[in-house]
């Protein structure tokens, strides 16, 4: 036998008995992907009626490719109120920040090491204590309607969260899902509710919250701009864009039972930065951020309405 024809059946005796190996052992199952999902609510807590907001960024970790990616939620039915998929414009099926209806995603593939992130949002009407809501990302398409039967065939991924819903007269919460969209809280004054604070001006997009009360607190130390024992009413603490400044400025409004305020005591930041905000000029809306902090007094509705930057605590003086 010459050399050519045992080299040619050695080699078909190899081949073959690797098929049959791999018979024998099955097909080759792919590792599961490297990935992780978080999901952050925003705000933690709204006022029910109020829409409830969702950050949710999926990450590929590598070192393997993702194939395809896909994202739903577990209200399957229910259309957000608000969609923005900034990284893959349209991937959800989005108008600008419009959904088309329920949440399916469809992001293609993630590379090593990349990430995706959705802002979406949800009218909590008729919900309870609180707002309750899945987020499944996965590699086939199946949506929770489907059941496991499908779910089997791919990579799934789940996250659950919940966002509080807060009856609290003293306190209000959402997420803005218009432009000039406000959040006040309970604004029948009375002996036992001696002050509404509430936020205007919000970009869509941006959550926010404001408590008062006589348990709410604020900062103010010696030696600041405004002597602690020469302030009145109570503490407004307010809370813009999970904490972050707001370049284009927000209207925090205080509505008082009492009292005149002729500045407000402002605190911030960390480390904290007290500030005195005095009357705006003419006692009009200030024309250029250069002018804020300011506040307005109408005096016709006991309401101041304060020009800022910031976020923090206010009091008036």
């Amino acid at each position: 036998m010459n050399r050519a024809r045992v080299r040619r059946l050695v080699a078909t005796v190899t081949v073959g008995s690797l098929l049959a190996i791999q018979a024998l052992a099955g097909p080759a199952s792919a590792a599961p992907p490297n990935w992780a999902m978080t999901v952050t609510p925003l705000p933690a807590a709204v006022s029910p009626g109020q829409a409830a907001g969702f950050e949710v960024t999926v990450t590929n970790n590598g070192p393997s490719n993702i194939a395809a990616l896909y994202l739903n939620d577990s209200l399957m039915n229910v259309t957000p109120v608000y969609l923005l998929s900034a990284d893959r414009p349209g991937a959800c099926g989005e108008t600008g920040t419009v959904a088309s209806g329920p949440l399916f995603c469809s992001f293609g593939a993630l590379t090593d090491h990349q990430s995706v992130t959705i802002v979406v949002a949800y009218d909590t009407t008729g919900s309870n204590a609180s707002f309750p809501i899945t987020f499944q990302a996965n590699t086939t398409g199946a949506t929770f309607s489907d059941g496991p039967k499908r779910k089997s065939h791919g990579d799934t991924l789940t996250k659950a969260v919940s966002t509080a819903l807060s009856t609290n007269k003293n306190f209000a919460g959402l997420f803005s899902t218009t432009t000039g969209t406000g959040v006040t809280n309970d604004t029948n004054l009375s002996g036992n509710n001696k002050q509404a604070t509430g936020v205007q001006g919000l970009p869509p997009g941006m959550q926010a919250t404001v408590e008062d009360g006589p348990g709410t607190t604020g900062t103010c130390t010696s030696g600041g701009p405004v002597p602690c024992n020469a302030l009145f009413g109570e503490w407004s603490v307010v809370n813009v864009n999970d904490g972050d400044d707001v370049a284009g400025g927000f209207i925090v409004t205080i509505k008082f039972k009492n009292g005149t305020p002729t500045g407000f005591l402002h605190s911030y930041g960390d480390p904290v930065v007290q500030e005195l905000i005095s009357p705006c000029a003419g006692n009009l809306p200030p024309a250029t951020l250069a002018a804020y902090p300011c506040f307005t007094w109408n005096a016709a509705t006991a309401t101041a309405s304060i020009y800022t930057l910031h976020n923090g605590s206010f009091k008036g003086r």
